[in-house]
Parts: structure tokens; C-alpha cells; sequence
């Protein structure tokens, strides 16, 4: 009865304290989850013994998947999975070419000097006699000046209108040689005012901008005169006969208008712009015939007057400026 009755204390004593260690173990992993949540790690719902995948250091969060083929776990990184052009682009990013129109004024402005230089060609003129003595084939010669220029620039820079005022100085001749003994250079000199009127459409990039050009250019003849350069054989001819063509040699001045190209370019620096313009032009009033380009008076077998209109058939022209810029509007 005696061991009858301690079997008896025994099971009572085990089952008071079962409950007792359930409830222990909840308090514990209680406090374990407590813990971690004041460590800012948050709580491991996974059972016990499955251990814990480790960070990748870029902060992104690793996954495995079983491969049956290799026996091991396929690991998918944050970084391998934004592919080889790297992370795909945000609808927020703004595009590159909406930042520049919004970086640009919508109007613009520039006020400034270029100077020029460049060569003029005289070309053949048609039906020339057959005793024609000057400028009946081509020639040529050069030019250069300067003066102020202006350009406005609308819709964020893509569009442009240039209006100059250039002053030139322009000299062009001819070389005629009689019997290869006499050799003559029949020379043109004359200033003119030069007001191109130009529509360009713009490249707008930054730190150099591109532009092209075209339009009319007046071409306004303010004086010219005349000059005879003996080259060959002077000894060889009496002086009075020199003279003789010199004072029968006139020439005159006239208004042309223009077909011009311009390509330009501007180099930005703080609030100027340094431009470089390479530009072509066409004479389109000319006159195509010879006796409307050249006239002559001759008395007898003597040549009385020779005249001959200053212009070119068409010049190229190098232009290097310097201008201040603003901009306003939206």
C-alpha cells in the first residue's frame, strides 16, 4: 500500500508540473521574439534549427530554388535581376531633351561685331566680241570688312533670324597680255555695304551651337575706281600708251542682291558668344551679257573709254565675331 500510495504522489506531481514547463517555454520564446523586435530584426516565424540565409550586402534580399539538376540552391540577387543595361528607367525620370528646352530661354538675343574676309569671282560673260579686251573670261579677287550684326532667337533656340550691317572693301582683276609682250592687270576696287537678311534653323547644343542659314543679302555699291598694273614688258611700250589706257579705264559702282548660305557656328562663354560663320553668295542681278557688263567708246581706231561695273558674280566670305546674349520669356 505504501508503494501504492508514492506511485500515486509521483504521477500527481508529474502532471502539476507539465503545465508549468509549457507555459515556461512560451514565456521564453516570448521574450527571444521581444528581443529581436528591439533589435529592429523583426520576428523569425520559422521552427527551430532551420538556420537563417545571410544578406548579399547590397541590401537586397536573397532567394533559393531548388535545382534538381545541380542538387544545390539557385541564388537570384536585386542586382542580377536589373539585366544588362542596367535598372530599368523611372516614369519620373524627366527626358534629356525636355530638361534642355526648360534649361533655354524661349526667346533669345545677340548683339554683336564679326569681321570678314574672303575671295570674289568674276565669271565669263556671254557673247563677248571678238576684240574684247578685258574681263571677258574668268577673274577673280578678294574682299574683307566688318561691322555689327544682330540675331534673334525664338522657340528655345531652334529657330533664328540674323540681320547684318558689314562694310567691304573689295578688289578684283583681270591679267591681259598682248603678243607676249605686254602683260596688264586690269584692277576693280570698290566698297560696298553688305545687309544679308538671314533665316536659320539651329542645333541648340551646349557648350557650341550649329546653325544653317539663307536668304537675301543687298549688296549696295558706295564708290569705286580703277587701276592699271603693268606686269610685263613696260619698257618694252612707250609711257604715253600706258597712260593713255589708264585715263580711258572707268568703272562704276552698282546694287546687287544676293542668294547667301551661312553655315555657323557659336561657342558660348559666360554671357558671349564667339561665332565662326563660313558663308557663300550668288549674285542673281548681274548682268549675263558681256556689253551689259562691259561697255567701250572708241574713236576711230582709238579706245576713248572702256567702263566696266564693280561687282562680283559671287563671293565666299569667312566671318569671325564676338557678341553679347540674353534671353527671356516663358
Amino acid at each position: 500500500m505504501e508503494r501504492l500510495g508514492l506511485s500515486f504522489c509521483c504521477l500527481a506531481a508529474l502532471l502539476w508540473a507539465a503545465p508549468a514547463a509549457g507555459q515556461g517555454g512560451e514565456e521564453d520564446e516570448e521574450g527571444e521574439a521581444g528581443e529581436a523586435a528591439e533589435m529592429g530584426t523583426g520576428t523569425d516565424l520559422r521552427p527551430r534549427g532551420v538556420p537563417l540565409s545571410e544578406g548579399n550586402g547590397d541590401g537586397g534580399v536573397e532567394s533559393t530554388d531548388k535545382d534538381g539538376d545541380r542538387g544545390g540552391d539557385v541564388v537570384t540577387t536585386d542586382s542580377e535581376s536589373e539585366g544588362p543595361d542596367g535598372p530599368p528607367p523611372s516614369a519620373d525620370e524627366p527626358k534629356a531633351s525636355a530638361e534642355d528646352d526648360a534649361e533655354r530661354p524661349f526667346f533669345g538675343v545677340s548683339l554683336g561685331g564679326k569681321g570678314t574676309v574672303g575671295g570674289n569671282l568674276w565669271t565669263a560673260p556671254e557673247h563677248s566680241p571678238a576684240g574684247a579686251l578685258i574681263f571677258d573670261g574668268t577673274a577673280g579677287g578678294w574682299g574683307g570688312g566688318g561691322g555689327l550684326y544682330t540675331e534673334l532667337r525664338v522657340l528655345w533656340g531652334y529657330l533664328g533670324l540674323e540681320v547684318d550691317v558689314l562694310f567691304e572693301r573689295n578688289s578684283s582683276w583681270h591679267n591681259v597680255t598682248w603678243d607676249n609682250v605686254l602683260g596688264v592687270d586690269w584692277v576693280l576696287k570698290w566698297t560696298s555695304l553688305r545687309v544679308p537678311i538671314l533665316v536659320k534653323g539651329i542645333i541648340p547644343t551646349s557648350p557650341v551651337r550649329i546653325s544653317l542659314g539663307m536668304g537675301p543679302e543687298i549688296v549696295a555699291g558706295l564708290g569705286a575706281e580703277t587701276a592699271l598694273v603693268v606686269t610685263k614688258g613696260e619698257d618694252l611700250v612707250p609711257a604715253t600708251d600706258i597712260d593713255g589706257l589708264r585715263q580711258a579705264f572707268f568703272t562704276e559702282a552698282q546694287t546687287d542682291t544676293y542668294f547667301t548660305l551661312d553655315l555657323g557656328f557659336a561657342a558660348e562663354v559666360w554671357q558671349l558668344a564667339v561665332t565662326f560663320d563660313i558663308r557663300a553668295g550668288f549674285n542673281l542681278t548681274q548682268p549675263s551679257d558681256h556689253d551689259d557688263r562691259i561697255t567701250y567708246t572708241m574713236v576711230g581706231n582709238d579706245l576713248e573709254r572702256l567702263e566696266i561695273i564693280a561687282s562680283n558674280s559671287m563671293d565666299f566670305r569667312a566671318l569671325l565675331g564676338v557678341a553679347w546674349e540674353t534671353g527671356f520669356g516663358f
